[in-house]
């Protein structure tokens, strides 16, 4: 039998994919976030998962920002420091999970909480961190589900996380939530 799930395979994929979007696509979410951080008057953000620094790409035009990414993925940070060289000092990667994050204003979570082992704690580091505004993008329904594929070096998690218990979560750090669909 044929194994479905080819990890080396999905992320040469995944590769081309944002090779593509790097220098031809805008993503709605970005817009959006980019509309909140206006509105709060954010100076400091965090990008955690920033990938190619997508977020980034739609940041840099607007304004000057004092922008760090977190990914765990070294691929794709290259793939985002050759069309945004300036980046070569304002990013880390490391397992977010593990490693202390940056005091900020803002910190944009963007499909990296859904894919953790304890999503939770995730939140509760991000919120920690950042003083005014948290973004987390991630899959939500009425209660957490998580579903771990696995392969032959390490698990990968598929969170849905429940709208209830991200809300008292972030109420617990003295955020408010509002759910925005992209």
């Amino acid at each position: 039998m044929k194994n479905i799930l080819n990890y080396e395979a999905e992320g040469a994929n995944q590769l081309k994919v944002y090779k593509y979007r790097i220098d031809n696509v805008n993503l709605t979410w970005v817009k959006q976030v980019i509309e909140i951080i206006k509105i709060f008057k954010i100076k400091k953000i965090n990008d955690i998962g920033c990938n190619y620094f997508q977020f980034y790409k739609g940041l840099k035009i607007k304004k000057k920002y004092n922008y760090f990414g977190y990914d765990f993925e070294e691929k794709f940070i290259k793939l985002g420091l050759k069309k945004f060289p300036e980046l070569s000092k304002n990013y880390q990667v490391a397992d977010v999970t593990k490693i202390n994050l940056r005091k900020c204003d803002c910190s944009i979570a963007s499909a990296i909480v859904g894919h953790v082992k304890q999503p939770y704690k995730l939140i509760e580091k991000i919120c920690k961190s950042s003083k005014k505004v948290v973004v987390v993008r991630t899959y939500l329904g009425t209660k957490d589900e998580i579903l771990i594929k696995k392969n032959s070096k390490n698990p990968y998690y598929f969170n849905q996380l429940s709208k209830d218990k991200i809300k008292k979560n972030f109420k617990k750090f003295g955020f408010n939530s509002m759910l925005i669909l992209d």
